[in-house]
């Protein structure tokens, strides 16, 4: 009987202290819509009449974890309130292009009355500003050119943090159509990558927020990884050689510099099946988990480049010796330099190199300035 009462008390506190963790993600989560509501659909606010930047910082500074949810809807009435009073005429006609492809659906689970009913006019009002927005006359496109940058951005700061990551999901939110071809509702994904911000212990979380939250917009023409930060830093070494993916194994292909390989005991088609205490899978989807439209070609260039390097200069690999069946444990040191890739060598039988030296017998002509006479002098 002790036991039991004993699990149930082990029981009871764990799920207190996992509950305010489930509250401040919904409440970041409401802000971070309500904000976009109030900004992009609210007559005051679409004509550009607040700060936005400033509000957000004001309301995230004030719904802080201590505040519960009876209190966060109540602040955000408050909020609203606000905005209604600077001369704010709604115009209601009928169904605005917005509502053809925003989500709206999270209003109706909200569990107090009047924040949804005071929602539901918002969203259906006609009287929009342009202040944000605005349509290019000669190219038709939609410029952002008054968006606000008037705030130092300090990336250590976590109110500043989250309304990087708010007014990018806003964005996506209520002027981009395709994000409706998303694999993934766009509601889903602040809710599936909001809780990274509140677990955020330092600025390599918020850049790994970053990143998930860029993989999930459907591009056929990103890849996020040039822009990656996170990835830029934990790239600055590399192996002296790369391979292909084979059943979720490394082989290796080619070696740039087959002495420095030689130094590991690394050969033309060794097999490694694990980095750093990690199978391949699991290692790739947690670290390099940056695009999911054109997922083919950036892993390729993960296999090609990425995945042997590190911010370190040695990484711990298990791998299989090409014909045996011992798996071996092995440090492979890592190098911040260029190689020389003039001693590769390579699994494929037409070994195709790199790059080549011009020779000395090719010249250069400039069209643009050369006369006849030099033309003819020239092709002697």
């Amino acid at each position: 009987m002790k036991k039991i009462i004993l699990f149930f008390l082990m029981f009871k506190i764990t799920g207190f202290y996992a509950m305010p963790k489930v509250q401040e993600t919904e409440k970041l989560t409401n802000l971070v819509r309500i904000w976009g509501i109030l900004k992009y659909m609210h007559p005051a606010g679409s004509r550009g009449d607040f700060n936005m930047n400033e509000e957000f910082i004001k309301q995230y500074e004030k719904n802080s974890m201590s505040v519960g949810e009876s209190q966060f809807n109540k602040n955000m009435l408050d909020w609203i309130a606000a905005f209604d009073q600077k001369n704010a005429k709604y115009k209601f006609n009928q169904e605005t292009e917005a509502d053809v492809y925003v989500d709206y659906s999270w209003i109706n689970q909200l569990d107090n009355q009047q924040l949804k009913e005071k929602l539901g006019e918002i969203i259906k009002n006609q009287n929009i500003g342009n202040h944000y927005v605005k349509i290019d006359k000669l190219t038709q496109y939609l410029t952002f050119k008054d968006e606000s940058v008037d705030i130092q951005f300090d990336q250590t700061n976590p109110a500043h943090q989250l309304l990087f990551y708010s007014s990018f999901w806003n964005t996506m939110q209520y002027w981009n159509v395709n994000i409706t071809l998303n694999d993934k509702k766009w509601n889903d994904v602040l809710e599936c990558t909001i809780h990274l911000f509140v677990n955020n212990k330092d600025n390599f979380s918020f850049e790994e927020m970053k990143d998930k939250l860029l993989a999930y917009v459907k591009d056929s023409h990103s890849d996020n990884i040039d822009i990656s930060k996170r990835i830029t830093e934990q790239s600055k070494y590399a192996a002296p050689f790369r391979g292909r993916i084979v059943n979720d194994s490394l082989v290796i292909t080619e070696l740039f510099e087959p002495k420095k390989c030689e130094l590991d005991g690394i050969a033309l088609g060794d097999v490694i099946f694990r980095r750093d205490g990690l199978p391949l899978k699991d290692y790739i989807e947690q670290y390099y988990d940056i695009a999911r439209s054109n997922d083919l070609y950036v892993r390729g260039r993960i296999e090609k480049w990425l995945l042997m390097t590190s911010n370190k200069n040695k990484i711990e690999v298990s791998l299989i010796k090409k014909g045996a069946k011992d798996v071996e444990e092995k440090s492979i040191h890592l190098y911040n330099e260029h190689f020389d890739f003039s001693q590769i060598k390579s699994l494929y039988s037409e070994q195709i190199p790199l790059f080549a030296k011009i020779s000395t017998e090719i010249g250069y002509i400039n069209l643009a300035n050369i006369k006849v006479p030099e033309l003819k002098q020239a092709f002697k």
